[in-house]
């Protein structure tokens, strides 16, 4: 697995990445290596339309199936990942714009993961996942883990390592908070080393 991606060192895979992970997908201006380069760690989402917008939202990313394509079943479904250019102070070292290219894959990759786990869900399950996420802060945080946990287990161990480090970082913890955190609603640094270690590829 690849430990770090660079937008120098990667580019001259785009027109390859585009061919083989780029079909029924819209990827986000200034944001389109990064995307392919998360998308080739899912090969089951290769033909799944997924839609990647930006736009002002409060949470830096997020990742669902778009509406339209879930109450009407007769359309192939969509998937959107929506990224903020546009939030809170409290957000705005996070946003993606701000975020090194590594960690940029990383967190792109997290979202994936959210749109594998719907890949064979009912409109019935998503929107009980939906109401759940809202109003269950222990289906929250077990969700966003297991999203994590996801990723890692698609090969994206290293970037959601340094993404996991860097949101740390952002928010002013110190070197000893970072290595004595034992994680929250997503994963910590230490403990995305510790199920890196479940998995022979690394």
């Amino acid at each position: 697995m690849q430990k770090v991606y660079s937008a120098e060192k990667d580019s001259m895979l785009f027109n390859s990445l585009l061919k083989e992970f780029g079909n029924n997908k819209q990827l986000a201006k200034g944001f389109e290596l990064q995307c392919l380069l998360a998308l080739s760690h899912y090969p089951e989402l290769k033909e799944v339309p997924i839609d990647f917008v930006i736009k002002p939202t409060f949470l830096p990313l997020a990742s669902r199936p778009d509406p339209i394509t879930v109450l009407f079943p007769w359309i192939k479904r969509k998937y959107l990942v929506v990224i903020s250019n546009a939030s809170t102070a409290f957000f705005e070292p996070i946003l993606l714009r701000n975020t090194p290219f590594n960690e940029q894959v990383g967190i792109i990759g997290h979202e994936l993961g959210h749109t594998v786990y719907y890949l064979d869900k009912s409109a019935f399950d998503l929107a009980l996942i939906a109401y759940s996420y809202e109003n269950d802060n222990q289906f929250h945080n077990t969700f966003e883990r297991d999203t994590d946990k996801r990723a890692i287990a698609h090969g994206l161990g290293y970037q959601i390592y340094d993404f996991a480090y860097f949101v740390r970082r952002a928010f002013g913890d110190t070197e000893e908070e970072i290595e004595n955190d034992e994680g929250g609603t997503y994963l910590s640094p230490k403990e995305v080393l510790k199920e890196m270690k479940k998995h022979p590829f690394y």
